[in-house]
């Protein structure tokens, strides 16, 4: 059966001999396993929001200048995203990083209506 990623993940850990996991899996009331879809989502965007950060202070850091890429990207299940990069320079030397998907309606060149319209 077909778990998922991070449930894959959490069960290699614990093959891999994370013994505070496997006894927190196993003796855990079941709304407090912290793997479902919900808890997975808001990890995701804490992480999102951390690395964000990193490149955001590596900006300053640089002196504070940056260019930024867009372009659109259609994934496998044709949801069409905008993909934002941001170039900038760190440690000397010049860096790209993705700092976002955007979700499109639509990539027609016509009125978009998204989460920032």
């Amino acid at each position: 059966m077909n778990c998922g990623n991070f449930r894959a993940l959490v069960d290699f850990w614990i093959d891999s001999g994370d013994t505070a996991l496997k006894k927190h899996m196993e003796t855990c009331a079941r709304n407090a396993t912290y793997v479902s879809k919900t808890v997975q989502n808001e990890l995701l965007e804490c992480m999102k929001q951390y690395v964000q950060s990193i490149i955001i202070q590596q900006i300053k850091d640089g002196g504070g200048f940056y260019g930024i890429q867009a372009d659109e990207v259609t994934d496998v299940s044709n949801w069409e995203q905008l993909g934002l990069v941001v170039r900038y320079i760190c440690n000397g030397q010049v860096v790209e990083r993705l700092l976002e998907y955007i979700k499109c309606d639509s990539c027609t060149g016509g009125k978009v209506h998204n989460q920032y319209t």
